[in-house]
């Protein structure tokens, strides 16, 4: 077999693996919700076990799977700058010997580096634009399945308590909200920036189910956030064309031109704002709305509780020394509904410094990569859009160190695929630096049309 032909097959082989991943991907998103803990009729103890098994398979998959690509070109410099995620996993499980609840503890660090191991294989395996096209149709489909659901239980039913705000689970309208604000962002971003087949199908069904599902959620930050995320592809799209702006200037003069001349009065637009104002407002006071629906609330009692442990924390996933605090007039293990304050509580000052550490390391390879023009434009913004989402949602949300969540498996996704994309635009910059004639990341991300996609 001459070199040529061993590439080829090598290529096969990686090629082969990706679809492990992806696999995996849509194990753990299937058998990560579950339902409400107050429902009676609902075997706790059976969707617990199929959860439990389920991950544990896939982190053995996972394990088995890196080691298969152990002499991977890629490997070396993926585990170089994933190096802060596997720091912060190992002491996330380390933080277990002094958690109050070691067993909860031991248990969301497994998740956590089952989720780390799949964002370091696929970072791994994705070598191209076609699988790089592959794994975000399979991420928008796993984020249209769960909004899907959610949406039928909805109706179907009822009975169950979809999208209660009471309950924790599948049906929480939070993680429901934030898969759908993540899901719809993917769609127009894969539809607008690459113009793949798929997603133009898949635009406008998962449009209506996404939209559905925030709107009955009523999550402000969800909506919130998907309107900034619209808005700046929208700005990244008519960048490209003069001429998208102006005939959306021009249609929305028309609009209004023909509104004031239909309703000189704005009656129409005062009964909307009202009715805008009470569906927001989901029946809150204005002191409730100021107070972030009782999240100043609980980010001083967790603040209070961090500064009894301030380098080490209370262990992962742990709210105080006795595992529990005193929040919305409930004892219990809270999340502290803020990704930055999470990791404080968790792990402490440590482990803050780790995943910035982390973040710091990927933003500063996205800048090398950027300014030397080895990275496509269109990941470029996609890098920019997740950042913001990511900042945003964190900012009201515990995001990737909460429960694993579909959103939350997304994120990993999206992060394996980013390190990987890095990594080898960053080898681009090595060989440049070597003075080898290597393609550009053009080349890599080859302009084809949405037909050949």
């Amino acid at each position: 077999m001459n070199q040529l032909q061993k590439t080829h097959y090598q290529q096969q082989q990686v090629g082969g693996l990706l679809w492990v991943s992806l696999a995996c991907v849509w194990l753990l998103a299937v058998s990560c919700n579950s339902l409400p803990s107050d429902r009676a009729d609902v075997s706790i103890d059976a969707a617990t076990n199929v959860k439990v098994v389920c991950r544990l398979f896939c982190g053995v998959v996972l394990c088995l799977l890196l080691a298969s690509v152990w002499t991977h070109p890629k490997r070396q410099q993926v585990m170089r700058l994933c190096w802060p995620l596997v720091l912060f996993v190992g002491m996330a499980a380390l933080s277990a010997i002094w958690s109050p609840l070691k067993t909860i503890s031991l248990w969301q660090a497994g998740s956590l580096a089952v989720l780390s191991m799949l964002a370091m294989s696929l970072a791994v395996l994705y070598d191209s634009i076609r699988d790089f096209s592959l794994v975000m149709f399979h991420l928008s489909c796993v984020l249209l399945v769960n909004s899907g659901t959610v949406l039928a239980a909805t109706f179907v039913m009822p009975s169950i308590g979809s999208l209660d705000r009471v309950s924790e689970g599948f049906f929480h309208t939070t993680s429901a909200s934030a898969s759908a604000s993540l899901g719809l962002t993917l769609l127009v971003a894969s539809a607008l920036f690459w113009n793949w087949r798929w997603a133009r199908l898949l635009l406008l069904p998962g449009a209506v189910v996404h939209c559905a599902v925030l709107y009955l959620a009523v999550n402000r930050v969800s909506i919130l956030m998907t309107f900034i995320m619209l808005a700046v592809i929208f700005c990244y799209y008519s960048a490209r064309s003069r001429t998208v702006p102006l005939v959306f200037v021009v249609l929305v003069s028309l609009t209004g031109s023909v509104y004031v001349g239909l309703d000189p009065g704005l009656g129409s637009v005062e009964r909307l704002l009202a009715a805008s104002s009470s569906y927001a407002s989901r029946d809150q006071t204005l002191q409730q709305i100021m107070e972030l629906s009782g999240r100043s609330e609980m980010w001083t009692a967790v603040w209070t509780e961090y500064l009894g442990s301030p380098w080490i924390g209370h262990g992962y996933f742990v709210c105080s020394p006795t595992g529990q605090i005193f929040v919305w007039n409930r004892w219990t293990n809270w999340t502290a509904h803020n990704v930055f304050l999470q990791c404080l509580m968790s792990v402490g000052l440590v482990g803050m410094l780790l995943l910035l550490w982390g973040f710091a390391r990927v933003a500063s390879f996205w800048g090398r990569c950027h300014a030397r023009g080895v990275l496509s434009s269109e990941f470029s913004k996609l890098f920019v859009l997740l950042s913001i989402w990511s900042f945003g949602w964190g900012l009201f949300n515990e995001s990737f160190l909460g429960p694993t969540r579909p959103q939350s498996i997304a994120l990993f996704v999206l992060f394996g695929l980013a390190v990987g994309e890095l990594v080898s635009a960053h080898s681009v910059i090595d060989d440049q630096c070597d003075g080898l004639d290597t393609a550009t990341s053009e080349s890599r991300h080859g302009l084809l049309t949405g037909d050949e996609r």
